[in-house]
């Protein structure tokens, strides 16, 4: 290990889960910007861009870390506790935001997404009665239990929606890392 150099995994996690936490936060206000003009193809492009940058961050500071940090030896679960933490600072990030935001900025925000996904419910539905053979009738079938799933989500307290936010992104982050933690290691060099 190089003399001076700071090989906890903590400190060089958190830059780059400011990083990731700040691509969530853009993608939910775009999200919530594409909510409001009812536009279903820019939530689509933006998840996938957001996703994508997501997937450039980690990789970029995972590489930076398992290199200049721990001098090229970045195992498997080095990498997957450095990715771990990452996707952890950004959950804290992205939960605060979303409480601030819920609380303060735009009480009715979840109000705003089930009516969006309500009004989206009722075309699928149209189309389902006119074609009740296709794809759609059988998507529709499930229509009743999201909107019961919706009407429970605008009633919880913002602080539970706040940290349910940062549970799930926690533990999807977890299934994420097992698997890009492969790409991130190091290869073995052959003599």
């Amino acid at each position: 290990m190089a003399e001076g150099k700071d090989n906890n995994v903590f400190s060089h996690s958190m830059k780059s889960g400011l990083y990731v936490g700040g691509l969530l936060i853009a993608y939910d206000i775009l999200y919530m910007q594409c909510i409001l003009s009812s536009n279903v193809l820019m939530i689509t492009i933006g998840g996938l861009l957001c996703f994508v940058g997501v997937v450039y961050v980690l990789s970029r500071s995972t590489k930076t870390f398992g290199h200049d940090v721990l001098e090229g030896k970045l195992t498997y679960f080095k990498a997957f506790s450095f990715s771990f933490y990452t996707f952890f600072f950004a959950s804290m990030i992205y939960a605060a935001y979303t409480y601030i935001y819920l609380r303060y900025m735009n009480p009715d925000g979840l109000l705003q997404v089930k009516d969006f996904y309500l009004g989206l419910f009722a075309q699928l539905e149209a189309e389902a009665a006119k074609n009740p053979t296709g794809l759609q009738s059988v998507v529709a079938l499930n229509v009743p239990q999201y909107k019961e799933a919706l009407d429970v989500m605008v009633k919880v307290p913002v602080a539970t929606t706040a940290m349910d936010t940062l549970w799930a992104n926690v533990f999807r982050s977890i299934f994420f890392c097992f698997i890009f933690s492969f790409f991130f290691r190091s290869k073995k060099k052959q003599p």
